[in-house]
């Protein structure tokens, strides 16, 4: 059996009489309304008809125009927005990125009816399918209703997300894409926490005061969110050094990445300082790449920054983790899990609900009163666990936490099953992509120690990514899909990492 490259997929069909009529009149029709909305809106603000009718208008014309575009497209704006989550429109009960996560989607339904999506028949999809109904149900019969419509509401979209990401993913271009959206992205949302370094002094007067104040946060509500979107977009960074072809385009995909991670080690948080070079070595050794000498010179270069900046600043954060028990951030982690504790030995099996700590955590303190503070805070002041596990033991009970830690071995273990497979094959693209899950995999898994990330919307997108990894899409009959000029086979002048 000879690993293909996605780009070989067969299309699947849906819906095989209403593509034609969709691709002709239909979309025709589509694009007429879309600029007959788009002169509507126009209308409508000179007409004096309102802001509230014009961003009405603006909606349907947004809708009009998602149903003809690529859904690439706004997904890219909606990941983009991801940085800015808590965004809203005005005069609307909605945030940005929840509008352009429902355009995505119906971007998605007008390829889907159009027969364009890919045909998802992995054996992961029936388990991702009982993770997301569990914790739906979960947080629907949980002891806070209001926080738990919430936290079912984001099960259900981002279950739809991640299935919607991967059937869309019909090609080597399309994850590329990707790719692309993520590493630009991201790296632009690093040079809003690089501003705001240099702004307190971080790259060249930092006295070594590592206080909240004194550390980056971006785009994010605090450093350890910002500093975790950001090492996440590695991985997709070096796929694209791996996968693309001009030596000019893959320096740049790696100095994107590189440059990342320089800005997320900024935030000085004691994760980061053990996940970058975690991740670095793992994609390094898992990835197949064209030349070590472009990656050794790439870094070498990122060492000679390091060291001339923050190096320092660095080795003392690690040192001083001696001290933790003194540390503010140690004393509020342990007060959270000593309420979580008490949590799980009276919901031991289901637990108290998705999303219901924050709601419900005055109503578990320990009897002895063994926390640090948290026992003098008001009781609707909303706490959080901050450890993705202890969320996971508290809501859910053992039954969550299995879902949730099975589920990832399931994935690395898919993950690297098609690693072998196609490094045997010669495969550098599904290598690649496996590659990626794998560290990805591992990012999400060993975060969720210290970081409760479920609800992080990338984990979700790596669970879409993880679908692509089965046989029926990556693997395929030689007569059927024969080799082409296109193939992307290994570089003569080195095998790539790991071997």
């Amino acid at each position: 059996m000879i690993l293909r490259s996605n780009r070989h997929a067969k299309i699947m069909p849906t819906f095989e009489n209403s593509t034609q009529f969709l691709r002709t009149r239909g979309l025709t029709a589509l694009m007429v309304a879309a600029v007959a909305g788009f002169v509507l809106v126009l209308a409508l603000g000179t007409r004096g008809f309102g802001p509230l009718a014009a961003v009405a208008a603006g909606g349907v014309v947004a809708v009009l125009v998602s149903l003809v575009v690529p859904p690439v497209i706004p997904f890219g704006m909606y990941f983009g927005v991801l940085f800015f989550a808590e965004a809203r429109v005005p005069g609307a009960p909605l945030t940005v990125n929840q509008v352009l996560a429902m355009l995505f989607l119906c971007s998605f339904a007008s390829y889907w009816l159009r027969g364009r999506t890919l045909r998802l028949e992995s054996g992961l999809l029936p388990v991702l399918v009982a993770v997301a109904a569990y914790f739906t149900v979960s947080a629907l019969t949980g002891e806070s209703w209001e926080r738990g419509t919430v936290h079912a509401r984001y099960v259900v979209i981002y279950y739809l997300l991640a299935v919607c990401l991967a059937k869309i993913m019909v090609s080597e271009r399309t994850v590329y894409a990707f790719c692309w959206i993520v590493v630009i992205l991201t790296f632009l949302a690093a040079m809003v926490g690089l501003a705001e370094a240099i702004s307190k002094g971080l790259l060249t007067e930092f006295s070594g005061n590592f206080a909240a104040g004194n550390r980056i946060r971006g785009t994010a509500k605090n450093s350890i969110v910002f500093a975790w979107n950001l090492v996440w977009a590695f991985p997709f960074a070096f796929l694209l050094f791996g996968q693309m072809r001009s030596a000019a385009v893959r320096i740049v995909a790696m100095t994107l990445g590189l440059s990342t991670l320089f800005v997320a080690l900024l935030t000085f948080n004691r994760q980061t300082l053990v996940f970058v070079p975690l991740i670095m070595g793992a994609a390094a050794l898992l990835y197949q790449y064209p030349s070590r000498r472009q990656l050794l010179a790439l870094l070498a270069a990122a060492g000679v920054v390091l060291g001339a900046t923050i190096m320092p600043h660095l080795v003392q954060r690690v040192l001083g983790s001696a001290d933790i028990k003194r540390d503010i951030s140690y004393l509020e982690r342990r007060d959270q899990f000593l309420v979580a504790r008490e949590m799980f030995a009276r919901h031991p099996v289901f637990g108290v609900g998705l999303g219901s700590y924050p709601a419900v955590w005055g109503n578990y303190l320990p009897a002895d009163y063994s926390t640090y503070g948290i026992q003098y805070q008001e009781r609707v002041r909303e706490r959080y666990p901050d450890m993705g596990y202890v969320q996971i033991l508290s809501e859910t009970g053992l039954v969550g936490l299995l879902f949730v830690v099975g589920f990832l071995v399931l994935i690395a273990l898919r993950a690297v099953r098609q690693w072998h497979r196609a490094r045997d094959a010669g495969d550098a693209f599904a290598r690649n992509l496996s590659s990626a899950v794998i560290v990805l995999a591992v990012l999400a898994g060993l975060s969720a120690f210290i970081q409760d990330v479920f609800l992080y919307p990338r984990i979700w997108f790596m669970f879409g990514l993880a679908l692509l990894l089965d046989e029926r899409i990556l693997a395929g009959k030689t007569a059927e899909f024969p080799a082409t000029p296109d193939t992307l086979a290994p570089n003569a002048e080195s095998p790539g990492g790991g071997e």
